[in-house]
């Protein structure tokens, strides 16, 4: 496995609890407090994520626009976003945005660890049919 996920979300202990599920998962787990941390290890030399879970309120930059972001930059990375503010015109855009998946909080972990599984799995059967 060792797919490597990118998690952005300002709440610690909500960011650390994710972080130590989907490492006990066999997933390579890296951490960012905010959208800036996030682009700044995206655009680093780190290899990208295979796939981004961010929250939506974020401080500074929200999750939709830091996926908007790496849009412009042709970043492409299959996203799941973490709310308590989806509202329905929010699900659109993001939808619009290719996201593949939302999860309203609070959230079970295991709905999150079977939400993850599902679009890599979706992932690597889009690469193996190419």
């Amino acid at each position: 496995m060792n797919e490597r996920i990118l998690i952005i979300e300002d709440e610690s202990r909500l960011l650390h609890s994710i972080a130590f599920t989907l490492k006990r998962h066999g997933y390579a787990a890296i951490q960012a407090a905010d959208a800036e941390n996030g682009l700044r290890m995206i655009n680093s030399n780190m290899q990208k994520p295979d796939l981004l879970i961010t929250d939506i309120n974020l401080p500074g930059m929200d999750g939709a626009s830091f996926i908007e972001e790496l849009m412009r930059q042709g970043i492409r990375i299959p996203t799941i976003v973490i709310t308590a503010y989806g509202t329905m015109d929010l699900r659109r855009r993001l939808e619009a945005m290719g996201v593949h998946g939302i999860l309203d909080k609070p959230f079970n972990i295991n709905d999150l660890v079977c939400r993850v599984k599902s679009v890599l799995s979706e992932i690597h059967e889009k690469a193996v049919s190419i």
